[in-house]
């Protein structure tokens, strides 16, 4: 994901500790967990593993995406994504900035395509 999105992410968790690219930030309530690229075994893994976790069983999860990621021109499996969503139950957020006016009807972006 756009280092940006993540960057982000991190700050809203910070208080508590960072991580490298690839790993986990944690503060208070709040968790990062970082997937591989397009990776969506690895994705699925990591949602997993958070259902399991004990005493966490009604967290809330939220994944982002780029649709359309600037540094390879490669989109995101947003059909892997939405079979991921309806199992898992998280919320997503797909960051179109790349894809807009690029794809879709009337440049309205991958999600839209």
């Amino acid at each position: 994901n756009h280092a940006s999105i993540v960057d982000g992410v991190r700050l809203a968790v910070r208080g508590g500790s960072t991580s490298s690219a690839g790993g986990t930030a944690s503060a208070g309530r709040s968790r990062l967990h970082v997937y591989g690229h397009n990776d969506m075994g690895h994705l699925d893994e990591l949602l997993s593993a958070a259902a399991t976790r004990a005493g966490e069983p009604g967290r809330r999860k939220l994944v982002i995406t780029d649709s359309l990621f600037s540094m390879d021109g490669d989109f995101a499996d947003l059909q892997a994504l939405a079979t991921l969503k309806a199992h898992h139950g998280f919320l997503l957020a797909v960051d179109e900035a790349h894809a807009t006016l690029v794809c879709g009807d009337n440049g309205a972006g991958a999600a839209a395509a």
